[in-house]
């Protein structure tokens, strides 16, 4: 007795119904093809040769990637410690700038303006590294003229 492989296959069954399954309790899905539940010499032999189908094949590609701990997060484990730190690299160049065109240095605690520039940094360092392959593409080929 040859079975047709569809029939035998619960998996298909739910995967491959052409209206919306009726999954009670005494259902195929649940028990399994109906062969199952005769003696195992009435079982189906299984066929010699090859497999066709006339079903919808389907390649699959399974891609797990994970990606590197940042640079920068790796001493800063939190979002508001990582946002003071590069405050503080922005405060040092401005500052660095700023003495040497004789103009005040700042000090003291950081203006909202401020914060957000290092939050702008931290985003644009990490789209740099995380997508630059993307990025790349965007850029243009050309240089833009000034």
């Amino acid at each position: 007795m040859e079975i047709d492989p569809w029939q035998a296959n619960p998996v298909d069954y739910a995967t491959k119904w052409s209206s919306l399954p009726k999954l009670s309790s005494e259902d195929r899905w649940f028990n399994g093809p109906d062969f199952l539940q005769r003696p195992e010499d009435d079982w189906p032999q299984p066929n010699n040769h090859e497999d066709s189908t006339d079903n919808e094949l389907r390649t699959s590609l399974l891609v797990h990637h994970t990606l590197p701990k940042s640079v920068l997060c790796v001493n800063n484990p939190t979002w508001e410690r990582l946002r003071k730190v590069v405050a503080y690299i922005h405060r040092f160049a401005d500052n660095w700038l700023n003495k040497s065109r004789g103009s005040p240095t700042a000090t003291g605690s950081f203006e909202a303006k401020q914060l957000l520039k290092a939050e702008r940094t931290i985003i644009r360092l990490c789209q740099q590294e995380f997508y630059l392959d993307e990025m790349t593409t965007l850029q243009p080929n050309d240089p833009k003229p000034r």
